[in-house]
């Protein structure tokens, strides 16, 4: 799979990325690190260990870092879980980190294909 087809799957645009990021060796240089990222493991451990702040905090790193590759289904859950996150009063609803691991491993997945 070319990484076309990969920005393709994970809904966002390799061709904008690029643009923003400065050239397409840059952008998959990272998106190939991405996996290696330790923010979705952060995530899932301050879920695991109930810390809401840790949760909020790894959330919205890893929304950001979607954003910046433009993996834009990764983006949305990401940013709908910091929302839901920010009062940092109580853990969100499962739905929300549910959504997020499939966007996540989607993404990893359709990384790990790149030729």
């Amino acid at each position: 799979m070319n990484i076309n087809e990969v920005y393709d799957i994970l809904g966002g645009n390799f061709r904008e990325v690029s643009a923003r990021l400065g050239s397409e060796r840059i952008v998959d240089k990272f998106l190939r690190r991405f996996p290696e990222d330790p923010s979705y493991r952060n995530l899932t451990d301050a879920r695991a260990a109930g810390d809401v702040g840790g949760a909020f905090l790894a959330a919205h790193t890893l929304k950001g870092i979607a954003s910046t590759l433009g993996l834009a289904d990764l983006y949305s859950a990401a940013s709908v879980l910091t929302e839901e996150l920010r009062p940092r009063e109580k853990m969100a609803e499962e739905r929300y980190f549910s959504a997020v691991d499939e966007a996540y491993y989607r993404a990893v997945g359709a990384i790990s294909s790149l030729a």
